[in-house]
């Protein structure tokens, strides 16, 4: 998902929590069970952990600075949820 990342910076407080982001987020990933190479963050643990769509794109929105696989992934993930049928 995310790699492992590392932070430099004037103020000494912030190289630690950078380095910690991709643990944290792996403890909230799910992958996809129709394409399990798709990985998305499931929020609202621990009483959903589920695919969220607003929540997923908001999630994976944040890390873009340091890659972008993690939105392409939900993307994806959340396409292949899309309707393709109109019932009347």
């Amino acid at each position: 998902m995310i790699a492992d990342i590392a932070a430099e910076s004037g103020d000494h407080r912030l190289p630690l929590p950078i380095e910690q982001l991709p643990a944290g987020m792996r403890g909230l990933e799910l992958r996809d069970a129709a394409d399990p190479a798709d990985r998305f963050i499931a929020p609202g643990a621990p009483w959903f952990l589920t695919l969220f769509g607003r929540d997923a794109l908001i999630t994976a929105r944040m890390p873009l600075p340091l890659g972008t696989r993690l939105a392409a992934d939900a993307l994806r993930a959340l396409a292949r949820r899309q309707g393709s049928r109109v019932h009347r």
